[in-house]
Order: structure tokens, then C-alpha cells, then sequence
């Protein structure tokens, strides 16, 4: 007997879940229990007590060594200072940017107007999370210097290389702001797009969330604690609530309709070469 097409395939996808059958519109208290209890452990981890002394010590560590690794060669040394200004980071969201519209291009786990609604959602959280976090000052409870400003020594790009506008430094470093970006985006993407597009994603984002470290402008924990405890708070809000798949359901229709009537050009511009020739 043949078996029927799913739904999403045949384009009669009513909701997200039914296009994305991994996300479903329910409360899933367990994992947003356990979300939350990993982020508040870590947080409580840095803020005090013995462990607090692991964490300081990690990240003196692995600082004199990314900082020392930063001044290894010419080629090296240069390569690091561009990767901390701003013409980077703006190449690295045209990157992240470039990934989202080749899923929604490419995937294959959903009809592209689905896709394309998710990939809407996923650069808007982003910027409401990332962005809008940084403007209004949520989560920057902690006044830290970051280790250029403290520790010796301190190798320089922004005055190795000044025509760079090389960022090495800032008053409050916690959390770090590209690791919340590269983590929520990771996390949330990989929700989406499944395993290959999280793997890929995976590969290329250390190369954006590294590069402040190697300058000296992050500590470890400003990601590992910061960043990691923010962004399982989101995700969690986000994942294990009716959130993603209501909110990729309620701005599908106008990329639905669209979806159509490319559809019907295509079709009629196709029917007028056959009729030509």
C-alpha cells in the first residue's frame, strides 16, 4: 500500500508542530527545570566560596596562554587584532546571517515557507536577546574589569597593529556579549535546522567567540558562565515552552502566501515559454 506524504510535504502544514514534528506547543517542566538549576549552579559556582578560587585560576591561565599564543608570529598576531574589530563582527553576522537564509534555502526538514518562518523568528529572538539585553543592561550585575586591564603582562594588539582599532578592553566584561550570541544562536538553530546545520554551526562559531579572548578583553567564565547560564535561561523560555513553535505558527501566513504566489509567477511564466515554443 502506498503511504500518504506528511503533511508538511504536501504542503497542508496548519501549524508548526505538524511542519516541524520535533517542535511541539507544549510545557516541558522537567528539562525547563533542569535549565534553570544548571544556570544557577554555575552562577553560584563563580560567586563565591572554593570553587570561585577554580574559576579564577582557570581563567588567569588560559589568558596568559591565548594572550601568549596571540604574539606567536606576525601572521598570527594580525589575524587575531582583525578578528577583534568591528569590520569582523559585522562579517561574522553576515556569516550567521548567510547560514540562516541557506537553511531556509537548502533544509530539508520542512517546506521552505516554514523554513523561512523559523529562520525569521531565530534572527529575531537574536536580536531581542543579544542585542536588547546589551541596551537595557539585563544580566550585567557584575563590574568587571576585563583581565587586559588586570593582569601582567599583557600583550597588546591595539598598539601593535593601531590601524586596526583593535578591541582588547572594556569596563565590565560579564557576560561576555559574542559568547551570548554565538551560544543562543547555536542552541536555538540547532533546535530548528537539526543536526547537520548544529553541527556546522558548531565548527564555525568558536571562530567568532574566541577572538576577544585571545585579545585579552574575556575571561573563561565571562562565557563559560556568563554566557552559558544566560543563554540556557533563553533557551529554556524559548524550547521547553509553547514559545518557538507559536511564534514560527503565527508568522508563517504572510511567508505562506508569498510562498504561493512565487509559486503561481513561476508557474504562469513557464506556461507562456511552453506555449512560445
Amino acid at each position: 500500500m502506498k503511504k500518504s506524504a506528511p503533511k508538511n510535504a504536501e504542503g497542508n502544514a496548519k501549524t508548526a508542530a505538524e511542519a516541524f514534528p520535533h517542535l511541539q506547543a507544549v510545557w516541558n517542566w522537567k528539562k525547563l527545570f533542569w535549565c534553570h538549576f544548571a544556570a544557577v549552579v554555575l552562577l553560584i559556582t563563580w560567586n563565591g566560596g572554593p570553587v570561585r578560587e577554580i574559576w579564577d585560576a582557570a581563567d588567569a591561565a588560559l589568558y596568559y596562554a591565548m594572550n601568549g599564543f596571540a604574539v606567536s608570529g606576525e601572521a598570527v598576531s594580525r589575524a587575531i587584532a582583525f578578528a577583534n574589530t568591528n569590520q569582523y563582527d559585522k562579517l561574522a553576522t553576515l556569516v550567521l546571517v548567510g547560514v540562516l537564509a541557506s537553511y531556509a534555502a537548502l533544509g530539508r526538514n520542512a517546506r521552505f515557507d516554514w523554513r523561512l518562518a523559523g529562520v525569521f523568528i531565530v534572527g529575531l529572538l537574536m536580536l531581542v536577546t543579544v542585542y536588547g539585553r546589551r541596551k537595557i543592561g539585563i544580566f550585567e550585575y557584575q563590574l568587571r574589569p576585563t583581565p587586559s586591564l588586570v593582569l601582567e603582562p599583557f600583550h597588546d594588539l591595539s598598539l601593535m597593529f593601531p590601524d586596526l582599532r583593535v578591541k582588547t578592553s572594556a569596563s565590565t566584561s560579564f557576560p561576555s556579549n559574542h559568547g551570548n550570541a554565538c551560544m543562543i544562536f547555536l542552541l536555538l538553530f540547532w533546535t530548528l535546522a537539526r543536526k547537520y546545520w548544529g553541527l556546522f554551526t558548531l565548527a564555525i562559531l568558536p571562530f567568532f567567540m574566541l577572538p576577544r579572548m585571545f585579545a585579552g578583553a574575556h575571561w573563561l567564565s565571562d562565557l563559560a558562565v556568563g554566557s552559558l547560564s544566560y543563554s540556557l535561561v533563553i533557551f529554556a523560555w524559548v524550547v521547553y515552552t509553547p514559545f518557538l513553535e507559536r511564534a514560527i505558527t503565527f508568522v508563517h501566513k504572510p511567508f505562506a502566501l508569498a510562498f504561493a504566489l512565487l509559486k503561481k509567477l513561476v508557474a504562469g511564466k513557464t506556461g507562456k515559454e511552453s506555449a512560445i515554443k
